[in-house]
């Protein structure tokens, strides 16, 4: 059944190209809108927001690493 709702998306992506596009504030009308501006900030907070749980992760592995060596007598 999946595979069928997906065939039926995937022909009317075909069928109508207009329909894959992205919306109409990315391809259409004035640049700086508000809806716009709105849009690039919600992105750059979502790339903000996943390089700070990058970094997290980063710093507990590296932290993670050098207890494991201290706790085997490495240096």
């Amino acid at each position: 059944m999946v595979r069928v709702i997906i065939m039926i998306n995937l022909f009317i992506l075909a069928a109508i190209p207009r329909a894959a596009l992205a919306c109409s504030i990315c391809f259409y009308g004035d640049t700086d809108t508000p809806a716009n501006r709105g849009l690039r900030w919600g992105v750059l907070t979502l790339l903000a927001v996943l390089l700070v749980i990058m970094a997290v992760f980063v710093t507990f592995l590296i932290r993670f690493k050098k207890r494991a060596r201290l706790s085997t007598g490495e240096l």
